[in-house]
């Protein structure tokens, strides 16, 4: 018996040796990257559309506009999220993360360079103010879906244990 608990105890420590801590950073809905990007493209694109509209900071010709702005912003987004987390990871866990605000910011000013001729922004400081709307909203956004998403999950999971 004393042999069956030692064995008992060592295999406690080696789990609790093989736990990891995860800390997301980022928002990750779907494990696919192409998926993830769809659905980070909607969300931006629905932030885009209520903001600008709803605020009028900017002007554009076409709802379309707006959506060829935010595919733009989401693709420089998720390339420097991405070069980011690669080369800047020992400053991204010392920040908490807080070094993702430079990407966000230069993926918006890029847009904006990129899509001057469809939208347009009235003034550098209204950019500025809906760079900080629109981070801020997205955000909480962001949590109220991925906490949604957890639930579903976590119901899900006891659901079918309760089945069994």
């Amino acid at each position: 018996m004393g042999e069956n608990n030692s064995d008992e105890k060592k295999d406690f420590k080696k789990k609790i040796a093989n736990r990891k801590i995860v800390i997301n950073l980022t928002s990750s809905y779907v494990k696919h990257p192409m998926g993830n990007y769809l659905i980070k493209l909607l969300i931006n694109t629905s932030l885009f559309i209520v903001l600008i509209n709803y605020t009028n900071i900017a002007i554009y010709y076409s709802i379309y506009s707006v959506f060829i702005f935010a595919m733009w912003f989401s693709l420089f987004e998720n390339m420097l999220v991405q070069i980011t987390t690669v080369k800047f990871t020992k400053y991204i866990i010392m920040s908490f993360g807080g070094i993702f605000i430079l990407p966000i910011v230069i993926s918006m000013a890029l847009a904006t360079f990129v899509a001057g001729d469809i939208i347009e922004f009235r003034t550098t400081e209204m950019l500025l103010g809906f760079t900080v709307a629109f981070m801020t909203s997205r955000k909480v956004l962001s949590v109220l879906l991925l906490n949604s998403i957890q639930r579903y999950r976590f119901n899900k999971m006891f659901k079918k244990k309760e089945d069994k």
